[in-house]
């Protein structure tokens, strides 16, 4: 009796090791390509002023190799997106499958100017036929060009005086006008800074100035109108002074506008 139910044990012991390891091809999915070695030629561009001011198009070489698995799915695809906005420029799939060493290319042009600064995503991504992702890699290609012309400073203003208050505190802004011949996007930073009446600047200068619309932090009534503001306060711990309010500007290439200076009195 117990002889039998050893034996019956045994048979089904070895139907479960049969059906956990059951006969045929190994994991589909262990067979699925997946995206490697991702490449883009060139990634980084650089124009100086030897280029000129001008229009033109970059041919971009984008290569992706697939890992040992199925070469049947559809080819990769891709999105170029600037990473200023947002927006995707080009778009397609891959073209040129080298079957050899199991690589897809793909040339795409890219219109720019040689006076702009761009930085662009990559993606390529791989579907099965049923259109699903299996795999998905991104890389980056960026465009440095020179400055035209540095910025400018169109109009600056703060209060010519400010009087301390008996208690509390008062608020003021300080706001710049500023241009760019190649494009508002190129400005990087609105500054100012703040000399006292020995010739030292304040603790914390260079300030920043903003022009975000953030009118509670910032000072800023209105987003992107160029107009960029820095609010301030003043409460009974300050001391009288005479200050010099110097005003400058810097764009994404490292170029500076000039230097536009007014006055400021805090007094009590």
């Amino acid at each position: 009796m117990s002889v039998r139910i050893i034996l019956v044990a045994l048979i089904a012991l070895v139907f479960l090791i049969q059906c956990d390891n059951p006969p045929g091809p190994t994991d589909y999915l262990s067979e699925m390509p997946l995206l490697t070695a991702f490449e883009i030629s060139p990634n980084r561009v650089e124009f100086d002023r030897s280029a000129g001011a001008i229009d033109t198009t970059l041919n971009i070489e984008m290569s992706v190799s697939l890992s040992a698995g199925f070469t049947s799915s559809p080819p990769p695809e891709y999105q170029i997106i600037d990473n200023a906005n947002g927006t995707i420029i080009r778009e397609g799939m891959f073209s040129s499958f080298l079957e050899q060493n199991r690589i897809w290319s793909q040339i795409v042009s890219i219109e720019t100017q040689t006076t702009v600064i761009r930085e662009y995503t990559i993606y390529a991504w791989l579907k099965d036929e049923s259109g699903s992702n299996l795999s998905r890699v991104q890389g980056k290609l960026n465009i440095t060009g020179f400055s035209s012309s540095p910025p400018e400073i169109i109009w600056v203003e703060n209060p010519d005086s400010v009087q301390i208050p008996a208690a509390g505190t008062t608020d003021f802004d300080f706001r710049a006008k500023v241009a760019h011949p190649d494009g508002q996007n190129n400005i990087s930073r609105v500054l100012f800074d703040l000399i006292d009446n020995t010739g030292n600047a304040l603790n914390g200068s260079p300030f920043d100035l903003f022009d975000d619309g953030r009118l509670e932090e910032s000072g800023d009534a209105v987003a992107g109108d160029s107009v960029y503001t820095r609010r301030f306060s003043i409460g009974t711990g300050n001391q009288p002074d005479n200050l010099i309010v110097r005003y400058h500007v810097l764009d994404r290439f490292g170029a500076s506008s000039d230097t536009v200076s007014t006055n400021l009195v805090i007094w009590r």
